[in-house]
Order: C-alpha cells, then structure tokens, then sequence
C-alpha cells in the first residue's frame, strides 16, 4: 500500500538551503522503498528551482497555497494555480491552519479546491480543531464543517489528479505534541466515515503535526493513516528522508 510523506517548508528556506537538500536527495532517493512517495511545497520563489530536480528524482513538486482567481488579472502578489500547472507543479496545500488564522473562510477555501482541481493540480485540504475546539468536544463539528465546505467546490472530475484530507490539530502543529494513538485513530476513522458519505472513499487520509521520524512508525502503525504532512522535519533532507525511510 502506498504511503506518502509530503513536506510543508513554510516560510523558510534560501538559495543555499535547496542546494543543499537536492544534492542530498540525489544520494538518499534510491533508498526510499517504492512504496513510499514524497513531495515538497517549498516557498513559491523556489519552486523553479527545485522542479528539475525533483521531477528527475520522481518526488512531488508542491505549492504552499493558490489564489481563488480561476484567471489570470489585477491580484498583486497572488498565483494562480494555472500558472501553478505551467510551473510543472503537482500538488497545492489548501486550508492550513495558519493561513486560516490569517483570514482565509471556508468560501474561499472551498473556491480555491475548486480552482486547483481545475488546472488538474492534486489538491492537500487542511482540516483540524483548536486545543479550545477540543476541550469543548467540538472537534467532530469543526471536522465536519471544515471537510464539506472545503470539498463542496471539489465537485470537479478528476482524471488523474488526487484530493487528499490532511488532519492537523491546530494545538500539535510545531508543539511537539501528538494525539493519543486510540484518539488519532478515532479521528481518522471519523473523517474516513464522512468521507465515504461524501463519495471521497478513494481519498488518502494524512496527519500532520509534531511527526517525527521517530514517531512515524508509531503513527502509520496504529492508525488509519496513509501518509503525513509534516513541516519542521522537511526542512532538513536528513530528517526528511528518515521519516521515509522508517514507513513500515
């Protein structure tokens, strides 16, 4: 069964550091076993720069976010997800946490899905509860709220591009906390649950937040998981290429 490991740079990175993880990778990438696929959303501005690279080596070129513009026009500082596609681009992260925080709605979000999966990009939807969310037992809510706006503008036909749900607890991301193993697996078994109501039976489940490649096995071994998403490990191509290395 395939097991994906894609990585989140945010907003880190420079000249030297993709250097750096592409000479890296050049070494480590026929050690990965082949079923494990990996992919990389580095910031937009190294995008070109990695694209060769990866593709030669077969890893996921990703973008960390897309406009909602279906065309191109006047949106200073946005990208469009054709533009995306023309970038030889093959996912997009839509919905993280911290780009909600920053005041993207469930509309937008969901006309963005809708957008990329028109330029055939394979999409990554966010989804996850605050640690307030959590504690007020509101987690299932905010899950099923999240997951049917943020796939209600996804009703595109999909050739050969993929939708994934990633589910990222707001209150793990970058704390070095996870879940327990029976309420991740909980968890999952709920998104999968609504998912199959919703006709997405085929869609990979991820989790994201505090993966190590100490915890991976853990976490793939005792759950309903088909991959991650993780952020401060694939950073450094050495941790990175553990976390796949160590997929059961």
């Amino acid at each position: 069964m395939i097991k994906w490991i894609f990585g989140n740079w945010k907003m880190f990175g420079s000249n030297r550091h993709v250097q750096h993880f592409s000479h890296f990778a050049a070494k480590e990438r026929a050690h990965i076993p082949s079923h494990v696929h990996m992919g990389i959303a580095p910031p937009a501005l190294y995008i070109p720069t990695l694209q060769n690279d990866l593709q030669q080596l077969g890893i996921l070129l990703g973008s960390q976010n897309c406009s909602a513009h279906p065309e191109e026009g006047s949106f200073t500082g946005q990208i469009s997800a054709q533009m995306l596609k023309d970038a030889q681009v093959d996912f997009v992260i839509i919905g993280h946490s911290e780009c909600r925080t920053a005041g993207e709605t469930e509309n937008l979000i969901a006309q963005k899905v809708k957008t990329a999966l028109e330029a055939q990009l394979n999409v990554i939807l966010c989804v996850g509860e605050t640690l307030d969310q959590l504690i007020a037992g509101q987690r299932d809510d905010i899950l099923t709220h999240q997951i049917t706006k943020g796939l209600s503008g996804g009703k595109v036909h999909l050739k050969d591009q993929q939708i994934f749900l990633a589910y990222e607890p707001v209150w793990a991301i970058g704390t070095g906390r996870i879940p327990e193993v029976d309420a991740l697996k909980e968890t999952l078994a709920f998104c999968r649950a609504l998912l199959n109501t919703l006709n997405r039976n085929d869609t990979p489940l991820l989790y994201g937040g505090s993966v190590t490649p100490d915890n991976i096995r853990h976490i793939f071994e005792y759950t309903h998981a088909d991959g991650v998403l993780v952020g401060k490990a694939s950073l450094q191509p050495e941790d990175f290429f553990q976390l796949a290395r160590n997929c059961p």
